[in-house]
């Protein structure tokens, strides 16, 4: 077993569960701390890649795959993607309210309740539900709402081009969300493995598995409100029960945040000849230059920043 850890940020670092997990399967287990630099041989990886990539670092990826090469394991499985599979519990009141599944939804609002879910919240969100895309789009806009997930330097109206979803279709798109076809990403990642000279496999995306989980029927697959609450009902007795009854959820910001390199963003970002349409360039600019980017801003900043790469190899 190979995992990175993070000591310094304890909101981000699993060693705990990862060492629980290889103790309970007696597996040799190899902890480490990435030191890549994200955001390192921008130039080189978009090139390689024919382009510029959205989603995971490219050197951090490569600090990572020649690692377990060295170790003598040039084929890794990863637990990547899962989420598609088992985690996106979205739209499911939407789905039993406009399919007349009228139990199911009875039984939906009542576990909010248990969980001390207010009736007007519940109202609330019951209408939400069986209300239009557009509807919702336009009455947001009015209230002044942006996305929840562009920075304030993206003009919204580039960022968010999807057609509007009829509301029974919402379901089958949360549940299909995964083919959209291979994307980018998994290009420039398979460049990289190939660079490194390993394979990366990803159980999680086998066939089998994708048509047994999308044959169930929307309680089955959710029982309840727990995150991935059949997947751990599945698993106990195999998984040690601290892992599976664990609320926590890891997020990388904390750690993600100490590796901005602002002295790279600058480069690519602030002096560049081409403007990408719906970037404020300049709000954007005063945030690197404050060196004070949230999350989200470098999540997109980051990609941006592979964009302009990739045109200066023009």
């Amino acid at each position: 077993a190979l995992c990175v850890v993070f000591p310094r940020h304890p909101t981000v670092d699993e060693s705990g569960y990862v060492r629980l997990l290889a103790d309970h399967y007696a597996i040799p287990l190899h902890t480490y701390e990435q030191t890549a630099n994200p955001l390192a041989d921008l130039d080189r990886w978009t090139k390689l890649a024919d382009g510029p990539y959205p989603g995971g670092s490219l050197a951090e990826y490569e600090e990572d795959f020649l690692l377990a090469r060295k170790l003598g394991r040039p084929t890794i499985l990863t637990g990547e993607h899962a989420e598609f599979l088992i985690a996106f519990q979205w739209n499911v009141l939407d789905h039993y309210l406009s399919h007349g599944r009228w139990s199911a939804a009875r039984r939906e609002l009542a576990l909010r309740r248990a969980r001390g879910w207010p009736y007007w919240r519940l109202a609330r969100l019951a209408v939400r539900s069986i209300t239009p895309d557009s509807i919702l789009v336009a009455t947001d806009r009015m209230r002044g709402l942006r996305p929840p997930r562009v920075p304030g330097w993206i003009e919204a109206s580039m960022a968010t081009l999807e057609e509007p979803v009829p509301v029974r279709e919402r379901w089958l798109q949360t549940q299909l969300g995964a083919f959209i076809g291979p994307g980018v990403s998994l290009e420039a990642e398979e460049v990289c493995q190939a660079v490194c000279r390993v394979q990366s496999r990803k159980p999680w995306t086998d066939v089998d598995l994708w048509e047994f989980f999308l044959s169930l029927p929307a309680e089955q697959k959710f029982p309840d409100l727990r995150s991935k609450a059949l997947v751990r009902d599945l698993l106990r007795g195999r998984v040690p029960d601290a892992i599976l009854d664990r609320t926590d959820k890891t997020v990388f910001d904390a750690a993600a945040l100490t590796k901005i390199d602002y002295a790279i963003l600058r480069r690519y970002l602030g002096g560049a000849d081409y403007r990408m349409p719906g970037v404020d360039y300049g709000q954007l600019g005063e945030l690197l230059e404050r060196q004070s980017l949230t999350a989200l801003d470098y999540m997109w900043a980051r990609s941006l920043a592979t964009v302009h790469a990739f045109l200066s190899n023009w």
